[in-house]
């Protein structure tokens, strides 16, 4: 699914404040701040009614994390977690080991089922 990248071009000194309340549903704050939003129709429709103080892109999802920040943090820790299970005759032992750059490797989580 494509994703849209929603820039403030204009400001909103003297707009009637349906647009500013429309700007700000948008995550756009100040001029030039960017936001990336899923390509659905109430997104559009929102757009549509802000459409001559945005500027509008598409993009693929590949390039939505290089703008989101969300998507970026949870992108680098899907990288950073490794979960390793053993099985023995009557025990299930599941760890789940997460690295922080900061930290270095830490056991997050150690489940024992018997």
């Amino acid at each position: 699914m494509a994703k849209l990248k929603v820039t403030l071009k204009r400001s909103l000194i003297g707009r009637p404040e349906t647009q500013r309340k429309t700007v700000r549903s948008l995550g756009l704050r100040k001029l030039n701040s960017i936001s990336v939003l899923p390509d659905v129709a109430t997104i559009r429709g929102q757009i549509f009614k802000v459409k001559h103080l945005v500027a509008v892109e598409e993009i693929s999802d590949a390039d939505a994390v290089k703008f989101d920040k969300k998507a970026k943090k949870v992108a680098a820790k899907a990288d950073l977690v490794e979960e390793k299970v053993s099985v023995s005759k009557d025990k299930v032992v599941a760890e789940k080991k997460s690295v922080d750059v900061k930290k270095g490797p830490a056991i997050a989580e150690k489940v024992v089922k018997s």
